[in-house]
């Protein structure tokens, strides 16, 4: 298993002032740098690095065992499938994305991204995963304190833009190209696992909660958060109520699986789940949820956003903060984590 070379992303980073131009600007110039060479294939779309997928020394830095956290060499080119894209890598798309980004015409800022920070504990010391981390705007925040953060994206061009927005953080942060499902971890090596709007992409979130399990430390913290089930259900789209207001609608609902959700030019897969099926997934695994979030806009931004307003009707967002129960697990029992231990 190969690390992510930054050497390439940094020096492209160089090419344009950080702080004095756009999001896709720093993008383009990304992309302009070389570094990327995308290709087809019969499995799908393709993007392979130029030289990219490198060792895992980082300015003569060397990780402890960093050659046992990321998913095997034949799923660096991460292909697509009839149930999962990589659709970040089309050109047309990622500059679309990252425009409405930029333009902030979403609530992730306003919404989202201030729920799950506000989920986060104190980061000092602690071993890291970021599991879809795109341009890897969580992984440096958490990078400042914590003692090792790997980031997972299937993305080259996110990969790309993250690390070059990452200097400066060569000690304690490192990025790994994979598909969220391929990624894997030594047992009990990691003390949190963070995943910010990813999981809806992913369709055996089972296989992805028991890895996590696997992966956690005692007491370690999961926090996630996917798009809502009342927004993933489909239809995704307001309709007019008995007394004139507007209303959600939700169809389908207990029907699980893949939902085609057309989205800034391409139709995207995501996978619509029940609140009960994330629910149960995480207690077979043997998590405790410590908290769940529903976010709302607050009054700063709707008075910034008249339009916040009939986000507030309903929830797009679900984060929840879970914790491992130590050695507590289904079917692996001990007294030393047994209830009424005290140490439950």
């Amino acid at each position: 298993m190969r690390g992510w070379d930054k050497s390439a992303a940094r020096s492209s980073a160089l090419l344009v002032g950080e702080k004095a131009c756009s999001l896709p600007e720093r993008a383009k110039a990304v992309e302009d740098s070389g570094m990327l060479r995308c290709e087809k294939s019969n499995a799908g779309r393709v993007c392979q690095s130029n030289g990219l997928l490198g060792n895992n020394s980082k300015d003569g830095f060397m990780w402890a065992g960093s050659h046992e956290y990321g998913a095997t060499d034949s799923a660096q080119t991460c292909p697509e499938t009839t149930s999962r894209q990589n659709v970040f890598d089309d050109a047309g798309f990622f500059r679309a994305y990252l425009e409405f980004r930029e333009a902030d015409e979403g609530f992730n800022t306003a919404m989202e991204e201030p729920a799950i920070s506000g989920l986060l504990p104190d980061v000092a010391g602690l071993r890291v995963i970021d599991l879809g981390c795109g341009r890897g705007k969580l992984c440096r925040r958490i990078a400042s304190t914590a003692a090792q953060v790997i980031g997972v994206d299937c993305s080259e061009r996110m990969l790309a833009l993250a690390e070059s927005e990452s200097s400066g953080f060569e000690k304690t942060l490192q990025y790994r190209r994979c598909f969220i499902e391929e990624f894997d971890a030594p047992d009990g090596s990691i003390d949190l696992v963070v995943s910010s709007m990813a999981l809806h992409y992913v369709e055996n979130i089972e296989l992805v909660f028991g890895k996590i399990a696997r992966w956690l430390s005692p007491r370690g913290v999961f926090i996630f958060s996917v798009e809502h089930p009342i927004f993933t259900a489909g239809p995704r789209e307001w309709m007019a109520h008995s007394d004139c207001r507007k209303a959600w609608a939700v169809a389908d609902y207990s029907q699980e699986g893949v939902r085609v959700v057309p989205w800034l030019g391409r139709n995207v897969l995501k996978h619509h789940r029940t609140f009960a099926t994330i629910l149960n997934a995480l207690l077979h695994h043997g998590f405790a949820v410590s908290r769940c979030v529903e976010p709302r806009c607050d009054e700063m931004t709707l008075a910034a956003r008249p339009d916040a307003a009939l986000e507030n009707q309903r929830p797009a967002f679900l984060i929840m903060q879970c914790r491992a129960i130590g050695k507590w697990r289904v079917g692996k029992r001990t007294s030393e984590d047994a209830p009424g231990s005290g140490n439950e």
